[in-house]
């Protein structure tokens, strides 16, 4: 049986990210009120007082090299489908972000890395919300060339005059582009 891709436009996301209808900690319903600066979910009960804070996703990515190349992946699926990024996602709960960015990579890739450094840390925003993505730096230290299907077309180990296209996220093409200047 064929899956079917589940697509939101920016507006239909956005409203996923509007809060709670009714306060988690005491059932009353939500207002929309201008706190700390921006208009949130208030909880209008005088004893409770409750505010929602939409918070950023977190996501890592780790600028894996092997004898001065650097691992890309194909996504297969949005955002950037088709493109070539670094290997990453989303963070976990109980995990920490370089802990996040190894399993990504094996995930993603079939090879093992250890994170050697940071890159950098960047936002950014999308139809799925605002997000943090840290970009570690790291070396290839084993496992194999593989992919997930679910995520990944294929893998592949670029130098720096070599880099496949089109690459996506304004955090690849600035880690990439210090990297050819010989910045990284």
């Amino acid at each position: 049986m064929a899956t079917k891709e589940f697509h939101l436009t920016e507006a239909q996301a956005a409203a996923t990210r509007q809060g709670f209808n009714f306060c988690p900690m005491c059932g009353t319903p939500m207002e929309t009120r201008h706190v700390f600066g921006q208009n949130r979910r208030v909880c209008p009960n005088s004893e409770c007082h409750f505010v929602q804070f939409l918070d950023p996703k977190l996501t890592t990515a780790v600028f894996a090299e092997k004898e001065g190349k650097v691992l890309l992946v194909k996504r297969t699926m949005n955002p950037g489908k088709g493109s070539w990024c670094f290997p990453g996602g989303f963070m976990e709960m109980n995990e920490s972000p370089q802990a996040s960015a190894i399993r990504e990579c094996k995930e993603e890739t079939g090879f093992d890395v250890e994170i050697t450094g940071l890159v950098d840390v960047f936002y950014y925003q999308d139809y799925r919300g605002s997000g943090v993505a840290i970009m570690y730096r790291g070396k290839i230290v084993g496992g194999h060339a593989t992919h997930n299907p679910v995520e990944v077309e294929t893998v592949g180990l670029f130098g720096p005059d070599e880099l496949p296209e089109p690459i996506v996220f304004e955090s690849n093409l600035q880690t990439l582009a210090a990297w050819q200047a010989g910045k990284l």
